[in-house]
């Protein structure tokens, strides 16, 4: 499946989901996630290790 979805894509395509990008985005979205879930919420550490996993879990199912 997951061959299959990259072989139909093109070259230039492929690029953009080298392992930098996808780095790049996985820490931008938990910096995202903790500075939101800490300064401006301000819940407690369990709730925000939830919306954690749950943002990384969808960071890599994208």
């Amino acid at each position: 499946m997951y061959k299959l979805f990259f072989n139909k894509l093109d070259k230039n395509k492929l690029n953009f989901f080298n392992e930098k990008t996808l780095i790049f985005f996985f820490i931008q979205h938990v910096i995202f996630e903790y500075f939101f879930y800490f300064y401006f919420i301000n819940l407690t550490c369990k709730y925000f290790f939830i919306k954690l996993y749950i943002s990384i879990y969808y960071t890599f199912l994208i």
